[in-house]
């Protein structure tokens, strides 16, 4: 972030805890953009990788392609490393590995 919009951030930050700028105002200002934050790419799964993170749910791939919004077929080529899974569908992936079934109740 650039000097000018730490600086500013810091005085809405200062004027919203004081009640001086309300909090649709403040929200407008601290918003993150691209900018401001670096999001890392997601882990590009490959098909063993897919397959390990199913078993450990200990998920048919119709209930896995369920949880991940997709169908049994996309796992079924997912798994056998035909396609490859979509950045959001490798985001939950991840969250699923670290977190397990548990992450998305």
């Amino acid at each position: 972030m650039s000097r000018i919009l730490d600086e500013t951030k810091a005085e809405i930050e200062e004027l919203y805890s004081l009640g001086v700028v309300c909090e649709d105002d403040y929200k407008k200002v601290v918003k993150l953009t691209a900018r401001d934050i670096n999001i890392p790419a997601p882990i590009a799964y490959k098909g063993q990788q897919v397959v390990a993170i199913r078993n450990k749910l200990n998920c048919s791939q119709k209930v896995f392609a369920d949880i991940l919004g997709v169908t049994s077929d996309t796992i079924s080529k997912w798994e056998r490393s035909v396609r490859h899974p979509e950045k959001m569908a490798c985001r939950l992936l991840k969250v699923l590995d670290e977190s397990g079934l548990e992450a998305i109740h």
